[in-house]
């Protein structure tokens, strides 16, 4: 602390507060950048090559409420030609509870991209339908 005239302020009682903070040595600060480095490198490897990268994806195009019983729900899926998938199709209420789910077979297509409509059976009104989730299978 400094008074108006610029001279030093009182000084803390010796012992009373604890030892006097020193700022982080330039070892600690290299230490806590190569773990941050660390820490960013690990997050977007699992980001890119984690759970979420499953080798399909899909595209919601559509959804028509037949009855209260019945969705109709249309997308698309991309994935390896040779490979297929399984895609997990949801109806929801007003509420967004689901209502009704099927899971639907995409089989191997030449170019990978497959159109499919997907009848979902509905336990009551559903005023929307997608999909959930598709995986590689």
């Amino acid at each position: 602390m400094t008074l108006a005239d610029g001279a030093a302020g009182p000084r803390r009682p010796e012992g009373r507060y604890g030892p006097v903070r020193r700022p982080p040595s330039r070892r600690t600060l290299v230490g806590a950048a190569a773990a941050a480095l660390l820490l960013a490198v690990g997050w977007f490897a699992y980001i890119a090559f984690g759970p979420g990268n499953t080798g399909v994806h899909y595209l919601d195009i559509g959804y028509e409420v037949v009855a209260d019983t019945e969705v109709r729900v249309t997308f698309e899926v991309q994935k390896a030609p040779s490979a297929t998938a399984v895609c997990t199709v949801r109806a929801l209420n007003v509420g967004f509870a689901e209502v009704g789910r099927t899971d639907v077979r995409i089989p191997a297509a030449p170019d990978g991209a497959v159109t499919v409509t997907a009848v979902v059976p509905t336990s009551e009104r559903a005023v929307s339908g997608n999909v959930k989730a598709c995986a590689l299978g």
